[in-house]
């Protein structure tokens, strides 16, 4: 990705990977992003958004008023996203809602640790402190990302112990195959209560 991309081998990733809308909140990554740099401008860092949605051109504008083009990438959306996460630093969601996003277990399987806002399922997915960190979704969030991420880059031990935990987080209870598998078994339960219901009647 760093190749294809043009991005230095000395760059610190940080990667945003989903659909630009509202409530994935894209322009708050943006702004962490912004953040991020106003306080450790000494470090090189690098900020991909992959996706597309109807926000796209929000986000892009939202870039260029903060003067941020060279410091970002948008590559549109990927069909696999594990040339990115082999490359990435942090994967960060700042999502007002969320179920169990896949690009979390994703992730993981890339041994990639995760910040995100601490809505949905998502906790049942990320140890704080562990394989990654919840931050509430308040008036401190852009502060919280901030510092979080700036503390992992300046501390490497830290760092790799949690990209460690994250051989040991993976959910196979959440994998795409089981959650089909559900899915299969919901619905074979309701039609088998209409099954009986029209007999009944």
């Amino acid at each position: 990705f760093r190749a294809a991309h043009g991005i230095s081998p000395d760059a610190r990733i940080v990667s945003f990977i989903g659909r630009f809308a509202p409530e994935k909140k894209p322009l708050l990554f943006v702004d962490i992003a912004r953040a991020i740099l106003n306080k450790a401008p000494q470090h090189n860092w690098k900020f991909v958004m992959a996706g597309d949605g109807p926000y796209l051109d929000k986000v892009k504008n939202h870039i260029r008023e903060c003067g941020l083009e060279k410091n970002f990438v948008l590559p549109g959306m990927l069909s696999d996203v594990s040339e990115l996460l082999a490359d990435t630093f942090l994967v960060v969601l700042v999502s007002q809602k969320e179920g169990i996003p896949l690009v979390i277990q994703e992730a993981f399987a890339m041994e990639v640790p995760v910040l995100s806002t601490n809505v949905g399922a998502i906790r049942e997915l990320i140890t704080a402190g562990a394989n990654g960190h919840l931050i509430a979704l308040d008036a401190n969030v852009i502060d919280q990302f901030t510092d979080r991420i700036l503390k992992l880059a300046a501390d490497p031990q830290l760092y790799a112990t949690m990209v460690s935990n994250t051989k040991f987080t993976l959910y196979p209870e959440f994998s795409f195959e089981n959650m089909k598998l559900r899915y299969r078994q919901i619905f074979d339960d309701v039609l088998a209560e209409a099954a009986v219901a029209k007999v009944k009647s």
